[in-house]
């Protein structure tokens, strides 16, 4: 695991800024309490919340997840569009000869390789 993984895993770069939110929120309600509470607070309860995350990502990891960055955790990461050679030949399949040619006759459903994929429509006229 890298250290943007680890970091991501942990939860831990929440810390700092929750650190500074809470101290802003308690200095702007002015509260009257001991000094010591404040720093419990202040330093304590903002490492709730990594501790969730980090919590989360091991139940995740249980599951078999590596990539622990901010676009994999949030579904933002590129799809690997690569699919194997056997995939491609199943879900594009070769047309049939007999609809099939190099000159468009017929209703044209598509080009595929070169030839173009027609169904031939009767003459009922």
């Amino acid at each position: 695991m890298n250290l943007k993984n680890f970091l991501w895993y942990t939860g831990i770069w929440t810390y700092p800024p929750l650190v500074a939110l809470v101290n802003l929120i308690v200095k702007a309600m002015e509260l009257s309490i001991p000094t010591v509470w404040q720093c419990v607070i202040v330093w304590g309860l903002p490492l709730l919340y990594p501790i969730i995350i980090t919590w989360t990502n091991v139940e995740r990891q249980q599951r078999g997840q590596t990539d622990f960055s901010f676009a994999a955790t949030y579904g933002l990461a590129a799809k690997d569009e690569k699919h194997s050679k056997a995939y491609l030949e199943a879900a594009y399949p070769d047309i049939p000869t007999q609809y099939a040619s190099k000159i468009p006759t017929g209703l044209v459903l598509g080009k595929h390789k070169g030839k173009y994929a027609y169904y031939e429509i009767a003459k009922s006229f």
